[in-house]
Parts: structure tokens; sequence; C-alpha cells
């Protein structure tokens, strides 16, 4: 006979949800009890729910807020489940999951030892005080921990660096110190050309190139795992650098290269594989698009290999060349590429 099992003991996961987000209320109120203050963020905010089993038992938003920040607007976990880690392992979910563009987390709380623990515990630093603002904003007293609640507490979080292991790959952010190797593959005729742009003709300007273009959120080093030497380069791109109007909101568009000594062993489809399970499964992106130029058939092969569908043709677009040309772009959906990875891993079984 099969023993029942507890609540404790069902597997964890954690749902971004887009729709009927109020349902989740009585888990939000745990969290902040003025539901006109959660009526002023939910809509806006991201909203995880994190389940044991079928049992939500924890909920975090996440809004963003000014450029390069995010902030936790409420994280609550349901009385039954505390001091189990949940609450981290929300925390840590939402950092993995901000929007792209997000270097900062920032959180306001109440004055009390366990939220204060809390936070520092998970990385945070006090940065000032907002005096009475549960006074001022509630309209009946706050009490935690016997305390009736006055001032908000404020922290913030630098974002940890994401870096994404592949077999062979590990796609990291860029260092200043890749400069000599990002130049002696980037100054190849054969490799920018082809993508529409120009080679590099010093190791200060690929130093510049790394302080700059590279700096992006979600442009990674595509580095070599045995040696950590960056061979190629991979990204999302979003609406302000893009190549084709169609992108949308939600939407990104991949961009990739890789020195010529490295072509043709499956390096680059590998880390756009890997940028597509980002892009998808911790950004929630519902679209990425892709683009290669006429003639340049090694980037129209990867966009086939990685399950991407031709959709559309443009001319007369011009590149950091000076020159003109028809581009043609490929589309995956998260459907799309959700039915892929649902196929390959029923083969693999």
């Amino acid at each position: 006979m099969e023993t029942p099992r507890t609540p404790a003991a069902c597997a964890i996961r954690i749902e971004r949800i887009e729709h009927d987000k109020r349902r989740y209320l009585p888990l939000l109120l745990v969290g902040d009890e003025s539901e006109r203050m959660i009526d002023r963020y939910l809509d806006r905010g991201t909203l995880y729910v994190l389940f044991r089993g079928d049992l939500p038992c924890g909920v975090c938003v996440v809004t963003d807020e000014e450029e390069g920040c995010s902030e936790i607007k409420n994280i609550a976990v349901a009385a039954p489940f505390r001091r189990q880690g949940l609450g981290r392992q929300l925390l840590a979910h939402a950092e993995r999951c901000c929007g792209p563009r997000t270097r900062q987390l920032l959180v306001g709380t109440g004055e009390t030892p366990s939220n204060r623990r809390f936070y520092e515990a998970c990385g945070f630093r006090f940065t000032h005080r907002i005096p009475d603002f549960f006074r001022d904003n509630y309209d009946r007293p706050i009490v935690e921990e016997g305390i009736t609640l006055r001032d908000m507490i404020r922290f913030r979080k630098e974002r940890a660096e994401v870096v994404i292991e592949t077999e062979r790959l590990r796609l990291r952010p860029w260092r200043e110190t890749d400069a000599e190797t990002l130049y002696r593959y980037a100054q190849d005729p054969a490799v920018g050309p082809m993508a529409g742009w120009v080679p590099h003709r010093s190791v200060e300007e690929s130093r510049a190139i790394i302080r700059t273009v590279f700096s992006a959120p979600e442009v990674y080093a595509a580095a070599l795992r045995e040696s950590d030497e960056p061979v190629g380069a991979v990204g999302l791109h979003f609406a302000e650098s893009v190549h084709t109007a169609e992108v949308g909101g939600r939407e990104a568009e991949i961009g990739y290269w890789i020195g010529r000594p490295f072509w043709g062993r499956g390096l680059i489809p590998e880390a756009v594989r890997a940028v597509q399970r980002r892009a998808f499964d911790e950004l929630g992106l519902e679209a990425l698009w892709c683009g290669w130029y006429d003639g340049n058939d090694r980037s129209r092969r990867v966009q086939e290999k990685c399950g991407f569908r031709y959709h559309h043709i443009e001319y007369d677009k011009p590149t950091l060349l000076g020159d003109r040309r028809t581009e043609h772009f490929s589309r995956l959906t998260r459907a799309e590429w959700e039915a892929s990875n649902n196929g390959t891993a029923l083969a693999e079984r």
C-alpha cells in the first residue's frame, strides 16, 4: 500500500502567473495586509507562485522600476510552510527571472529583526528608511512580531552575474581582460562582414566594444569550458537594438558569431539552444527572432538546426559597413520551442 504524501514531501515548482492573479489574494495578503496597496502593483508586476504538489504555498511579486532596477513588492509563504527555505527559493527564482535590463533588486519592508535578517542573508544591503511609511499608507496599524510598524526600511542588491553552462561552453559576461582574445578572433575579415559589422582594428577597439556593446544585459562571451577562453559571442537583443521592426513586446532577437578556428564544431548551435532556454524558461519571453544576410548560409543553417522557422524578408537594409543588403528573418515561438523540447525528451526516454 502506498503511503500518502504529506505536503512537505511533494515536489516544489514555481510558476509565473499571467492571468487571474487575484485568485492568489489570500497569500498576497500574508505579505501585504492592504488589498488597496496590492492593487497598486499586482497588475503591472510579475507574479510567481510556489507550489508543493498542487498546493500554492508562497508568492512573490516583482515590478520593473527605473532603468536597471526591479523591486520585490510582495513575498510571502503560508504559515505551515515557513522555516523550510521556501522564501529564499522564491527570492532566488525572482532574481534569476528578472527582466534582462535589471542590474539591481530593490525591496522595502517593515522594520523587524526577522525581516532584516532574511534580506541580509539573501545578499541585500540596507540603504535608507522612509519615515512613517506604514502610518501614512495603511488605514490601520500593521503589527509584526509584536512590533507596530512605522518606518519602511529599504534594501538593495546588485543582481547576480548570470553564467550558463553547456556541455562545452560557459556563457558568461564579457570582461575587459578578454580584449586581446576578442581582437584575435574579431579582426578576421571572414567573420564580421558576413554579419554586417566591421572587423576590429585594435585591442583598444575590442576593449571599448566590451565596455559598451558587450556590456548590455543578456550578451554573453561564448567561452570554452576547459579554458574559459572566449571564442565568440551570443546574446539577446531587445527593442532598441534589433534588426526587424517585427519584434514585439516580450520578444527578442538572437545574435551570434564565433571565431573561424571553431567553425564546423556545432558550438554556436549549442550556445543558441542554451540562450533559447534562458529566454523562454527564465525570462518568460514569447518569441525569438533571428536574421541572416543573403549569402550567409552558415548563419541560416544554425537557425534551422535550432528550430527557427522562416518568417519574412526585408530589402535594402543598411549595415555598419555602409552598404545595403537583403536580410532574411526567422522566428521561434515559445509554443514551438516547448513542443520541440517535449518531443526530444520523449524520444530520449
